[in-house]
């Protein structure tokens, strides 16, 4: 918004996380173009897909959906979903910022994840950049689990 988007749209499930950003969004003088609304992404990516919306940029900043090395599978699945949504609403040249803190899900997993997800959405996508957790939340090499964040900023080409 303070880089001049015409609007913003908020989606959490969590009422005061939305609370913070309209806060946030006040404190910024911003609040006249964010909309905040408590969803289940899951369900409103479909909606918004369906009532014909389209974006320039979708980003994607899920919980940890594997807490554990038997729950990848699944966390796989909802990260395509999300992804595959999120992809079909966006506009040509639209760019969309995913990312996993979940760190038993691995990088490589991450980024076919979102192959696969292009595919089904029948869109191109290219990598712009990738990113990490910042240096606040330092990397162990002795403790591989410390890289937990992933994030792919991408486009539609």
């Amino acid at each position: 918004a303070l880089r001049g988007a015409g609007s913003i749209e908020g989606i959490d499930v969590s009422e005061p996380a939305l609370a913070f950003a309209r806060r946030h969004a006040i404190k910024n003088n911003i609040d006249q173009i964010c909309r905040y609304r408590q969803a289940d992404a899951f369900q409103e990516l479909r909606i918004l897909d369906r009532s014909g919306h389209r974006y320039g940029m979708v980003i994607l900043d899920p919980p940890a959906f594997a807490r554990s090395r038997h729950a990848v599978q699944y966390a796989l699945a909802g990260y395509k979903e999300l992804n595959l949504h999120a992809l079909k609403l966006l506009e040509p040249e639209g760019v969309l910022v995913t990312c996993s803190c979940s760190h038993h899900v691995t990088e490589t997993d991450f980024l076919k994840m979102i192959q696969s997800a292009g595919r089904d959405a029948r869109r191109q996508i290219r990598i712009i950049e990738q990113r990490s957790q910042g240096p606040d939340h330092p990397v162990l090499v002795s403790m591989p689990e410390t890289r937990y964040l992933k994030c792919c900023i991408l486009q539609v080409i």
